[in-house]
């Protein structure tokens, strides 16, 4: 069974690096991207892109359909804890 792995953080340094080298092994990919444009820009038209803000917890559930596995990069904001609890429990609940 092929895995879909949405990826957070997409367009920051770790994330970028996430995808490319998930890229290349040929894995099915989704970008978690809070700026669809900047990430369009950065990665081109071949890569998916899912609408994602940590800080908006419906775009976390939005963000998992069809998503077996996430790479998940916390976001230095000051409920990071119980936001990060929140969305792991989403993807859960998803399947992931």
């Amino acid at each position: 069974m092929a895995h879909t792995i949405l990826v957070t953080g997409a367009t920051g340094t770790i994330g970028r690096d996430v995808i490319k080298e998930l890229a290349k092994r040929g894995a099915a990919v989704l970008a978690g991207v809070r700026d669809p444009k900047k990430a369009r820009a950065m990665f081109g038209p071949s890569l998916a892109l899912r609408t994602f803000d940590f800080e908006n917890p419906q775009s976390g559930h939005d963000s998992l359909n069809g998503v077996t596995k996430v790479f998940v990069l916390p976001p230095l904001i000051p409920n990071q804890v119980e936001t990060i609890n929140a969305f792991v429990d989403a993807a859960r609940k998803a399947g992931c």
